[in-house]
């Protein structure tokens, strides 16, 4: 409500929706120590946000605003495991390194409002934007101390403030990044051992 409104009323805004993505991917090893993986990945999704404006007297109809952006477009995934290392140095022999980049997205966006008043309705003409999603890079290391245990570590990060949408960057969005740390025990691989020792166990954070 702001000062030149002569009707009090009250705004409930909702929204669903997110963006997917399917990938098709291979990987190829030169070598025992080291191993690239490439993915070709198409991201596509719809998001939906509703406003409804509720009179606070019933003297007015309601009314609401619906908000529709669907988007679709490709971006390429690459990344290096390198393992077995102790033929460089005995120190990095239980040592596993990965890399993860995903290249910038350029998703073409139709955007379209539909507004509703009583039993009346009217749809806006579809606009074509570009939405940016920006790049992300990941690092992680695994510390294999024997055989049936491993410590690992990762860290990624995408600059969700450099992404644009409609030729600007939205207020509010910020940078995003996530750390994890897991520790699994491997079933044994000796016959006739315990039941509980045939079982992996895995702990994890992030």
């Amino acid at each position: 409500v702001t000062p030149e409104d002569t009707m009090l009323y009250s705004l409930h805004h909702t929204g669903s929706g997110g963006i997917s993505k399917g990938l098709l991917g291979l990987s190829y090893s030169p070598s025992r120590s080291v191993s690239v993986g490439a993915s070709l990945n198409y991201l596509f999704g719809t998001m939906e946000r509703t406003t409804a404006m509720a009179p606070r007297t019933s003297t007015y109809y309601q009314g609401s605003q619906d908000e529709e952006t669907t988007m679709n477009g490709p971006t390429v995934t690459l990344s290096v495991l390198l393992d077995s290392l102790g033929g460089v140095t005995d120190f990095l022999q239980p040592f596993s390194f990965g890399f993860v980049a995903t290249t910038r997205a350029s998703l073409t966006s139709t955007h379209r409002f539909t507004y509703t008043f009583s039993d009346q309705s009217d749809t806006s003409s579809e606009d074509t934007n570009i939405m940016t999603v920006p790049a992300s890079f990941g690092v992680g290391v695994a510390y294999h101390p024997s055989d049936r245990w491993i410590l690992a570590l990762d860290y990624t990060t995408q600059a969700w403030s450099t992404m644009e949408y409609r030729g600007k960057t939205p207020d509010g969005i910020r940078d995003a990044w996530r750390a994890g740390f897991g520790v699994e025990r491997v079933p044994a691989r000796e016959a006739g051992v315990p039941l509980l020792d045939r079982i992996a166990y895995r702990l994890g954070f992030s």
